[in-house]
């Protein structure tokens, strides 16, 4: 292995080199005692090595091989012992390492009185077996060994008293929400190269997820520059939450008003100052307006579908709410009921010109009483507006069932001058009224005006938009849908905003929140509710193989560049049988695993499955071979990628995965779990590590695209 220069290493290391060395000098290490440091990444094998070795206590080994080939690597004299050092790189391989493993300690010339470090970034147990890791607790890289020594630098170095407190804050902070064991080591790789440097920049208080503070200078109370610190950690991750997992044009003005918005949502949002950061926080605390208790209803209090959408994701936007009551019972009154946090004033509410409606204040509630004229659609537009807030409740009623326009429910709003209100859609080039009628027809739309009739309710009408240009002061081409005794005025309009992207985190956190599934249209699109969004990257590529698996209904899959093929897998009949029982209870509702809601009819078909599945594994009996069958279960729900990144891909009808859910939502159903918690519960860190058929192992990585997935 060809040594790297020592200065040219970052003190992290340097110091890990230095707790290594310590280690050696203070430990009473015996001949074949074993120790091992594992990396993610060759690169940081390199370094640590490089760093160690390049120390003066370093001494040449050299270990002449079978071949007459020189190994060459260093040792260290310990107290008792010679402790050689062995790392992985491009030339040794990790047999060759578990060969020296087998020599240490050994009388063998070379290797009597010998321990023995691998640095290395393998998975072997034939490497580690019964060796001890570094990072273990009473271990040098262990998180309280790292913590407690890193505080006793922090004290006694050259730093402000401020950015000591900056540096002691981050410390307690990865403390307490890191897990033990398995704290990456190089977390605190900001932290020791402040410690040298004995400076915090401005630019670098981003690293310690904080705002940079020009004011922290001239606090001198230990404890005001703490609480000052606390409070601008705090502001600083729920801006990053918002870039990293949100929307900022609308999440950041819950928290910030107009002039802090403006700052925090361009993506140089780390470098402002957190004295602007905070006066913005503190001015939006001031002002605190009236909030609107969204309805989860699809009835109206008459019994008829009800439909109830915003006009956008932002606050301002999210006051403007799109109803359609669906009359198909021809009921003559409707009383509709709209809530709030706080107590409303009458003065404040407008009910634009309609002679058939009546509107009034109740406490807390906006009531809204409509007498809609048979055959014809109506409108109503109720305003509410303070010196804080504006509402808006545009109302529309229609005489069909709300089947008929199924096929615009995540993407129709209600606009239009008085007296020629329509329900507006975008529907790119064509729209299907009555999707699930069976006897196809289709229409052009080719004049503002035009009347279409849709024939009977077996008839699915697909309207082909063949427009000219839209003009700017018209944009809105208006045609009238008649079914029946049904006049429904529509609206055709270019440019209407997209539907936003959503995470796999925020699918699920959505699903728990709303208690509703969501429903997969087309390539990509999800519907919940009113709500449309649409999907992008690997979680769109992970739906796609839910919807094959589910369209199938097989239990194991080969995976490659062609795409996913069902392979035959023997099992158990009993399992077989409770695994169909989803399948089937996903194709009866149009729903993939990632998008369904665990109501009570899944949950309970998701517990028969996962009880059964371990019924089948204590069956099992130590020392006796495994049948074909029982060597099955493991495939179960699996993906096996065969191309050149081979994996094991645990879809969300694996066993484990569903048992994960099933604890997920029992415990945390009724709490509002943000969407950076989303990415962190998964059963990850319950995957065991697999050995193939061929003999290669695999083991669990991380992946927050999918959290219902295990790769």
């Amino acid at each position: 292995m060809i040594v790297g220069m020592h200065n040219m290493l970052s003190p992290f290391y340097n110091f890990l080199a230095t707790r290594i060395l310590g280690f050696l000098q203070t430990t009473e290490i015996k001949p074949g005692d074993k120790f091992h440091i594992q990396f993610e990444k060759k690169e940081q094998v390199r370094s640590l090595y490089d760093a160690l070795v390049t120390t003066q206590d370093a001494q040449a080994f050299i270990y002449k091989t079978k071949l007459n080939e020189n190994y060459r690597t260093y040792w260290f004299k310990s107290r008792y012992t010679f402790v050689i050092v062995a790392a992985t790189d491009e030339k040794i391989s990790p047999d060759f390492l578990t060969h020296l493993r087998n020599k240490v300690g050994t009388p063998q010339e070379d290797f009597a009185n010998t321990a023995i470090i691998f640095i290395h970034d393998t998975n072997l147990d034939s490497l580690v077996q019964g060796a001890v890791g570094f990072h273990k607790e009473g271990m040098p890289f262990h998180m309280k060994s790292i913590t407690k020594v890193l505080k006793n630098q922090i004290k006694e170095s050259k730093l402000s008293f401020g950015d000591k407190e900056i540096l002691q804050l981050s410390l307690d902070k990865k403390y307490f929400t890191n897990f033990e064991d398995s704290t990456p080591i190089f977390e605190y790789e900001e932290i020791l190269s402040a410690v040298y440097s004995q400076h915090i920049d401005p630019q670098d208080y981003k690293n310690f997820s904080l705002f940079p503070d020009s004011l922290l200078s001239s606090e001198v109370n230990q404890k005001q520059i703490q609480r000052r610190l606390e409070e601008n950690f705090e502001l600083f991750n729920k801006v990053d939450k918002v870039h990293k997992y949100g929307n900022p044009d609308q999440d950041l003005e819950k928290s910030f008003e107009e002039k802090g918005i403006s700052l925090l949502k361009n993506q140089s949002w780390a470098g402002v100052d957190y004295k602007d950061v905070k006066l913005s926080a503190d001015k939006r605390k001031e002002v605190r307006p009236i909030i609107y208790k969204e309805s989860s209803m699809d009835e109206s209090s008459e019994g008829v579908a009800y439909w109830e959408r915003p006009d956008g994701t932002s606050v301002v936007k999210s006051r403007i709410r799109h109803i359609v009551v669906f009359n198909d019972k021809d009921i003559d009154e409707f009383n509709l009921v709209f809530s709030f946090d706080n107590f409303l004033k009458s003065e404040n509410l407008n009910l634009e010109r309609h002679s058939n409606a009546l509107s009034s204040v109740s406490g807390k509630r906006l009531k809204l009483k409509i007498k809609p004229t048979k055959g014809q659609t109506s409108f109503s537009k109720l305003k509410y507006k303070d010196e804080h807030a504006k509402f808006e409740f545009r109302v529309c009623i229609v005489d069909i069932s709300h089947g008929i326009l199924d096929a615009i429910k995540g993407n129709y709003s209600i606009g239009g001058k008085s007296g020629g209100e329509a329900i507006i859609i975008s529907a790119d080039e064509e729209l299907v009224i009555n999707p699930s009628g069976d006897d196809q027809r289709v229409e052009e739309i080719v004049a503002d005006g035009q009347t279409v009739e849709l024939g009977n309710q077996a008839e699915q009408l697909i309207l082909k938009m063949n427009l000219p240009p839209a003009d700017e002061d018209t944009p809105l081409t208006k045609f009238t849908l008649i079914v029946g005794n049904a006049h429904v005025p529509l609206g055709f309009k270019e440019g209407v905003e997209k539907p936003k992207v959503i995470t796999g985190a925020n699918v699920r956190k959505l699903k728990l929140k709303n208690k509703e599934s969501f429903q997969l249209r087309g390539e990509n699109k999800l519907i919940q509710g009113t709500a449309e969004y649409y999907t992008r990257e690997e979680f769109k590529k992970d739906l796609e193989k839910e919807r094959a698996i589910i369209d199938t209904g097989a239990e194991f899959f080969i995976g490659s560049h062609k795409g996913l093929e069902p392979a035959i897998l023997e099992l158990e009949p009993k399992i077989k049988l409770k695994y169909n029982a989803l399948i089937n209870y996903y194709r009866l509702n149009r729903l993939l695993p990632s998008l369904a809601y665990l109501n009570e009819e899944l949950s309970q078909l998701c517990l028969d499955y996962v009880n059964t599945f371990n019924d089948l594994l204590n069956d099992l009996k130590n020392g006796s071979s495994l049948t074909q069958q029982e060597k099955n279960l493991i495939k179960l729900g699996t993906i096996e990628k065969v191309d050149e990144d081979r994996e094991i891909l645990l879809t969300p009808l694996h066993p484990i995965n569903v048992a994960y859910q099933l604890l997920f939502h029992e415990r945390v159903q009724s709490e509002e779990v943000t969407e950076d918690l989303m990415k962190r519960l998964d059963s990850l860190h319950l995957i065991p590590y697999i050995y193939h058929d061929e003999g290669n192992l695999y083991k669990p990585v991380e992946q927050s695209h999918s959290p219902e997935w295990s790769y």
